[in-house]
């Protein structure tokens, strides 16, 4: 499974990258929305992972884009998890009704930050495909 990782801080995209990796994904990244939407088609990416905050073209606008606009219908069913720095009611409300799956709240804590993210994409997968994720393979330890 691939997934696209998208966010500004080099940093941070590496490091969520390298969990994914460590956990048997495929990874590919990207620093922006527009980088975002133009690496679908090149990678076909099976999830994507968006932080929430991005120049330029927001994530709200790359989630959008991606479920609405024709260029982007061979992907109109990814899974989309968007990383958020903290919990909010009102950012998931609206992330969720522009067609986000999951909200990630980053965390620190590498081990946490791991159970989350992968429990986010297993819920984004299920959300689009409308069936369980099978357990084993796909996460590591």
């Amino acid at each position: 499974m691939k997934v696209l990782v998208v966010a500004i801080e080099r940093q941070a995209r590496e490091a969520v990258a390298a969990l994914l990796r460590e956990a048997g994904f495929d990874t590919a990244e990207a620093r922006d929305g527009a980088t975002a939407l133009a690496a679908l088609g090149e990678h076909r990416p099976n999830v994507l992972v968006c932080d929430w905050i991005l120049p330029e073209l927001f994530s709200r606008e790359v989630v959008q884009r991606i479920r609405d606009e024709p260029e982007y219908a061979d992907f109109s069913n990814l899974p989309i998890v968007i990383l958020v720095d903290l919990p909010d009611d009102h950012v998931a409300r609206q992330f969720r009704r522009v067609g986000a799956d999951a909200l990630v709240v980053k965390s620190r804590n590498d081990q946490a930050m791991r159970r989350d993210l992968l429990g986010g994409i297993r819920t984004a997968v299920e959300l689009r495909h409308r069936a369980p994720v099978p357990t084993g393979g796909w996460e590591r330890g």
